[in-house]
């Protein structure tokens, strides 16, 4: 449902649409904020709309005699216009493989700049590397465009954001007082209910994986929330017109280059 959900936001970032516990309801009238949210992120929501009505397919570059049972038989599940092609209707370029669009999205994505004469354009290549088909098999972070965008997140870096890279990078400290919060509340409570362990060590490394997993999801939001691959470090009041777009594999492969060359002695956080 993330693609639903993304919608939802990007709907209310555009003034179409109040938020709702479920969603979003549309608004009558509708009108645009006067400050609009980004570019590159409505354009990421609108490609994960694509894809998820099945109104947007990524290709594999094959011969072509493969590609029209590769077309036909995707195309063979689905409710299709009788004027669908079952060729590639846009073509592949030198970062990016062909695709296959429906022709209601055809127009959405020249009108958003990344589509120019069925080709995608300069502009797509950052926008599809938040997207990263497993059709293409892209290579980003060994693309030098990415290595140089991991210097400058680095050498760029604001100080509150260095802070915060470091506080969860370093596991020890709340480890411990994790631990001695079990300590306390098996004390107060002898029957807790809560997970029992063989022995010391096996329940040290359960809490370990637990707090592990939930400081690298926070690595990730801070990524998700605050670094765009176009412009950076985003400011507090650039931040205020970005969708909170989870799940972005080039802000996690960021993520993974930043803190494994800021802090290469904490391998658990970037391998």
């Amino acid at each position: 449902m993330s693609a639903y959900q993304l919608g939802c936001d990007a709907l209310v970032a555009l003034g179409q649409a109040e938020p709702t516990s479920w969603g979003a309801i549309a608004l009558h009238p509708p009108a645009l904020p006067p400050t609009l949210p980004r570019w590159d992120d409505i354009c990421v929501v609108i490609i994960s709309l694509a894809i998820q009505t099945d109104k947007l397919t990524f290709l594999r570059q094959e011969n072509s005699s493969s590609l029209q049972k590769l077309y036909t038989d995707k195309l063979g599940a689905f409710d299709v216009p009788h004027d669908f092609s079952v060729a590639p209707n846009i073509e592949a370029t030198e970062d990016l493989g062909p695709a296959l669009a429906h022709p209601t999205v055809l127009p959405v994505l020249q009108k958003l700049g990344l589509l120019k004469n069925r080709r995608w354009t300069e502009k797509a290549t950052e926008i599809l590397w938040r997207e990263q088909p497993n059709a293409w098999n892209l290579n980003i972070t060994s693309d030098d465009r990415f290595q140089i965008a991991v210097q400058r997140a680095v050498e760029q870096m604001p100080d509150n954001v260095r802070l915060k890279l470091d506080d969860l990078t370093s596991i020890e400290r709340p480890l411990r007082k994790l631990i001695q919060a079990r300590k306390d509340r098996r004390a107060l409570h002898r029957k807790s209910g809560e997970q029992t362990f063989d022995s010391p060590s096996q329940e040290i490394q359960y809490l370990r994986e637990r707090l592990l997993a939930q400081l690298t999801d926070e690595l990730d939001w801070l990524f998700f929330r605050s670094w765009r691959f176009s412009s950076g470090w985003l400011s507090g009041k650039q931040q205020k017109t970005a969708l909170e777009i989870f799940h972005d594999p080039l802000a996690i492969q960021m993520r993974h280059a930043v803190v494994k060359k800021l802090f290469p002695d904490r391998p658990e956080f970037f391998e």
